[in-house]
């Protein structure tokens, strides 16, 4: 090996030199990358907190949304309880109106009975009135 020659003292030689330049670049490189690493750790850091805080406000709003649902399931819920509570009582009704129209015909029908049986009273009435004034003088 060739012996560098060493110059005044606190001279650097050439070789020394280009290792500094060599050693400041290799630095300024890896300050490069860690500056990087760090700032797209940062960003990513901040996007998912972005994401986390839009994917809560989305739980919040479904979480409103179903709970709005549950209640208008219930209020939907009552109301088929009314109606059907209303079916069973017009259904009742209908059958007491059956029942009371069946009477109905019913008494119709004995009380057409009756008025054929008095108009036979009364034409045989009538008969007997007729002969009976024409029988008189």
């Amino acid at each position: 090996m060739k012996k560098e020659k060493v110059t005044k003292k606190g001279k650097k030689t050439k070789h020394e030199k280009i290792l500094v330049v060599i050693l400041i670049v290799v630095i300024f490189a890896l300050a490069s990358v860690l500056g990087y690493d760090m700032y797209t750790s940062f960003h990513a850091r901040e996007e998912a907190k972005a994401e986390i805080g839009y994917l809560n406000s989305n739980v919040i709003t479904l979480n409103q949304e179903r709970a709005q649902l549950i209640s208008e399931r219930d209020a939907l819920t009552q109301t088929v309880s009314t109606l059907t509570q209303e079916k069973t009582q017009l259904i009742s009704d209908k059958s007491a109106l059956i029942v009371e129209k069946n009477n109905l015909i019913a008494d119709k029908n004995n009380l057409t009975s009756q008025l054929e049986v008095l108009q036979g009273e009364y034409d045989s009435l009538s008969d007997d009135l007729a002969t009976c004034e024409a029988a008189l003088p």
